[in-house]
């Protein structure tokens, strides 16, 4: 893909050594358990790997959370923590500008998206994939309230793109697709949704899911079609999906380009 973004650039390259380095831990072998995960449904993660796959994706989004103080003048309050939360979710605060990253979010990725019939980098880049897009949604959070950015329709759209862009920038495409897929497999049933849901700040999980798959799709038509097809992007979509992708990558360059670190 065509970079418009110097920032983007360094700190993608950084976080593609950072996500698919050697130093990744060895994963506790959960292949004999007989366990699978069927669409829609939940593994039962041993503690051990459970603990591993936490470690893997905590690390990578501190390492991250390094490199975008490396690119921007950010607080020192800038930071992650993590916490017990009693509830599945990640949080921005714009009083304190700390993320909260909750206990419980790693255990529902965990869940969720690990198979023990999977190789240890398949789990790694599926449950670390999932675990970076939620992350780099609340940084996208953070940047938009530190830099006052304007943003226009919803924020929550506005960094999902924003982790999608990162995602894609770092050429951590099956990355980017684990995310999405999350999404997807978190979905609920359409019969059980309820009118508050279609009034939440948040786009529906299924909506979330084919908003990523157009931009990863948009970014490289050729190499991701069958992505697209197999998602259910109908052709009229698929063509609208380019030109998003470069809208939405031109219009966080030109946000943030201003605040980036001159090198």
């Amino acid at each position: 893909m065509k970079r418009t973004s110097t920032w983007l650039s360094l700190t993608a390259s950084c976080i593609l050594a950072i996500a698919c380095g050697d130093d990744t831990p060895e994963l506790t072998s959960a292949a004999s358990s007989g366990e699978s995960v069927e669409r829609g449904g939940r593994a039962q993660v041993p503690p051990q790997t459970a603990k591993e796959l936490r470690a893997a994706a905590l690390s990578a989004m501190e390492d991250s959370l390094e490199l975008i103080r490396m690119d921007f003048d950010v607080p020192a309050e800038f930071q992650l923590t993590t916490d017990t939360c009693n509830e599945v979710n990640a949080f921005y605060s714009d009083r304190t500008k700390q993320i909260r990253y909750c206990e419980e979010m790693f255990e529902e990725v965990a869940s969720l998206w690990f198979d023990p019939s999977l190789s240890k980098e398949d789990n790694l880049r599926r449950v670390v994939g999932a675990n970076l897009f939620i992350f780099f949604h609340e940084v996208g959070h953070g940047l938009a309230d530190i830099f006052q950015l304007p943003v226009t329709g919803r924020e929550e759209d506005a960094v999902d793109d924003f982790s999608t862009l990162v995602l894609i920038s770092a050429e951590l495409d099956e990355e980017a697709i684990s995310a999405a897929n999350f999404w997807e497999k978190r979905a609920q049933d359409p019969s059980k949704l309820t009118p508050a849901d279609f009034l939440d700040e948040h786009s529906l999980d299924q909506q979330r899911f084919g908003a990523i798959i157009c931009m990863i799709f948009g970014s490289n038509p050729q190499k991701f079609a069958q992505l697209a097809t197999d998602a259910g992007l109908s052709k009229e979509r698929q063509a609208e999906c380019p030109g998003e992708f470069r809208q939405k990558e031109a219009a966080w360059s030109t946000l943030l380009e201003q605040f980036a670190r001159k090198r």
